[in-house]
Parts: structure tokens; sequence; C-alpha cells
């Protein structure tokens, strides 16, 4: 199926991944000018509009369809795009719990048991396109060894504190060549002991998540400390990174 309002699909496919296109093909025969005002309006105008991330938009979504009480199935997608744009199965769970003070215990009943049905049965995105589901995507790759560099912008700007000639892997690196080279640096620096994300925030094209971390190096010393990360994803690409943390500290540990 072909919609000209391409902002309004391409907007669609990063909330709703297939779900999307599976509701919009049930109305092709029966109002198929009902599934274009979807895509040119509520997608392509009204979820396209600056102000708040497709996770602040989708938590919105879920409190209204929830206290509404009678659209369970719209609801049931709509917990679905919540997942697919980065939001966690607890964030989710405690908007459906503050829906009981304003909406009443049913409502909020029915909702949780239609989000336990949704996260038995859910399954992500073969490939997250909303930015904080892609930042949380490529995190998750590389504590577990596997960066997905194809997450990565080929004009990528990477920035660690610091100074290339005190700490191997520290400045600005560009390219998503040079990169790899940074993180093959790291890797053979030490290893992590402790990594800990303390908390995801995102906003209209970037997320940003703030943890502590311990790192053993080879040279037999140890650094413990706090971070910030920020990206910037745009069309599901990460097209600029920063790292915030205690440069100084680090290069004491790594040349003592």
């Amino acid at each position: 199926m072909h919609y000209e309002h391409l902002s309004g699909w391409k907007k669609l496919k990063e909330v709703d991944d297939q779900a999307g296109e599976r509701v919009m093909a049930s109305l092709a025969d029966i109002a198929p000018d009902l599934g274009r005002y979807i895509i040119e309006f509520a997608f392509g105008e009204i979820y396209s509009r600056p102000g708040l991330s497709l996770a602040q938009r989708e938590l919105a979504t879920v409190a209204m369809l929830s206290a509404m009480g009678n659209a369970a199935p719209q609801l049931k997608v709509h917990l679905e795009a919540a997942l697919n744009v980065g939001l966690s199965r607890e964030e989710i769970i405690e908007v459906l719990i503050q829906t009981a003070v304003y909406a009443g215990f049913p409502a909020a009943l029915n909702a949780v048991f239609a989000a336990k049905e949704v996260f038995a049965q859910y399954h992500p995105p073969s490939r997250p396109l909303a930015p904080l589901a892609v930042a949380k995507a490529f995190i998750a790759g590389l504590m577990a060894g596997q960066p997905p560099l194809d997450y990565l912008s080929e004009a990528i700007t990477w920035h660690i504190p610091g100074d290339r000639h005190i700490v191997p892997w520290a400045g600005l690196w560009q390219g998503r060549a040079e990169v790899e080279q940074c993180l093959k640096q790291i890797a053979a620096a030490g290893h992590a002991t402790q990594f800990v994300l303390d908390r995801w925030y995102d906003g209209e094209n970037e997320a940003l998540a703030r943890g502590h971390f311990a790192w053993q190096y080879k040279n037999g010393h140890a650094y413990q400390g706090t971070f910030i990360m920020r990206f910037v994803v745009l069309d599901g690409q990460i097209q600029s990174y920063e790292m915030f943390e205690d440069s100084f500290a680090i290069a004491k540990a790594w040349l003592a």
C-alpha cells in the first residue's frame, strides 16, 4: 500500500513497526480514506510536531486510551508502540497505575491486563528506529561485546573527553571506521567490572543515559565514577555521541 504522505509513513514506521502497516491494510478494502487520514493527520501532522519525543507521545497515548476504558484494541497497539520507541515495561505499568487515580480502578485493571497480554507476546522490531530505542539497542549490543556498528551514521561524530596523547580512546572520532577503532582501544585497555544505567532521558531526536561504572585497566589500576551519554539519532541512525565523565581521574588511573 502506498500513500503520498511519506513523512506520515516514516513516523508510523518509527512508532508501530509492522503493526501500523497491518492496521492500514485492514482498512484498505472498507475505508481506505480513514487509513489515509491516520497517516496524513495523526502521524504526518501530530506525531511529527516538535516539542515532545516519541516516547512522551506514546506515554500520553497509552494513558488516554487506558482512561477511555473502551478502546482495548487501540490500547494494545499503542502498548506495543510504547515498547517499540524504547519505553520500559516498568514505565508503562507506572502510567497504568496512575490511571486508577483519575479514571478509576476498573479502567486501570483493564489496561494492566491488556499490558500483560502484550508483554507476553511482544517481539521487538528487528531494527528500532525511534531515538531512545536505537540508543538502548546500541548500548545493549556494546555491553554484549557485539556493538551494532550499522546503527552508526557513516558521518558520525563521537566524542570522549580527554587528550588522545594521554588516553588512547579520548578525543573526537569521526566516521564509523574511526569509531570502531575507538571501541577497540577501549576494549584493549581493560574491561568493565560494573556498568549500570541508572536513568534514561529522551528528547525529540536525542537520548541521554545517566549511570555509573567501574573499570579495571590492564596496568592493574582501576577507576570508578559516574557518566552521562548523549546520542543524537535521526532516521534510525546515531549521528553523534558525547560522553561526559571525569576525564582527569580516568587519565590518572590509566597513567598510574
